[in-house]
């Protein structure tokens, strides 16, 4: 068990108030997202998230029940761990703001408008597979990555057998999406795909660099922390593709697509 110290733990309750704002200030951004996602053919809640219960038909009643009871029952116990300790509240408001923020760059701001992102349903989230995010790249219409956000490295570090699995073999997504080439615009759709695998990236922020980010999209600005931090993705997810599609044991769909996506990123650096 990891004990913190009073000024550690305060500080993180200010931090957790300061992304609590933010999450608001943020929001009609993420809503304006989930409006344009859904115009697209990707079923989302206003909070950008896919909404599993769409999928009855792709994916067997049985298994949509359950799903949806595991979620509720988990997303009940962290609303309850949050109310309990202010700690858990400061976490969960520096978790959401994260995925938000992430979301709201990725479709708005950063890559030069090339990718779109969606945030996972909350079952591939909290319950099956730990992804945040599904990113597509709009030129292609390749599913580019299942992405894993965090500001706090020594929790992955925990997990390191778990990613590592998702690196080597793909990260699977239970209630994904696959982009189609359509005749109105934009020139694609989003389709129902489910049970994907996708190749595993991982998004890291320092918590001052989320704090500088956050800042610039609740403000509806631009500026200088969304440059660097559009500039800094790109190299992290660069260094990711290029080691990743290295290791002997990796499958050779992930290798290939890890190496596919090494160029997009590159050409996007140049």
């Amino acid at each position: 068990m990891r004990f913190e110290k009073p000024e550690q733990l305060a500080e993180k309750q200010d931090r957790g108030e300061f992304f609590a704002r933010k999450i608001v200030e943020m929001g009609p951004e993420l809503k304006l997202e989930a409006e344009k996602l859904n115009k697209l053919g990707f079923s989302v809640d206003e909070n950008c998230r896919i909404k599993p219960e769409m999928f009855l038909g792709s994916v067997m009643a049985k298994d949509l029940k359950n799903d949806l009871q595991k979620v509720r029952e988990l997303s009940a116990k962290f609303n309850n761990e949050a109310k309990r300790s202010p700690e858990k509240m400061a976490e969960k408001n520096i978790g959401e703001a994260l995925e938000m923020a992430k979301t709201v760059g990725v479709n708005g701001h950063w890559f030069g408008g090339r990718f779109l992102a969606v945030r996972s349903s909350l079952y591939d989230d909290f319950c099956g597979n730990k992804i945040d995010n599904l990113v597509y790249d709009s030129v292609t219409l390749e599913p580019l990555a299942a992405i894993d956000a965090t500001t706090n490295q020594a929790v992955k570090l925990s997990q390191q057998k778990e990613i590592f699995k998702k690196i080597l073999e793909g990260a699977p997504v239970k209630y994904g999406y696959k982009l189609e080439r359509a005749e109105r615009a934009p020139g694609f759709r989003a389709v129902k795909s489910p049970n994907m695998r996708l190749p595993y990236f991982i998004i890291s922020f320092e918590q001052d660099e989320l704090e500088e980010i956050a800042r610039s999209l609740a403000a509806g600005a631009g500026g200088r922390a969304l440059h660097e931090a559009s500039k800094n993705l790109i190299k992290r997810l660069s260094d990711q593709a290029d080691n990743f599609s290295k290791h002997p044991a990796i499958k050779p769909e992930i290798k290939a697509a890890y190496s596919r996506f090494l160029k997009i990123f590159q050409s996007l650096s140049a």
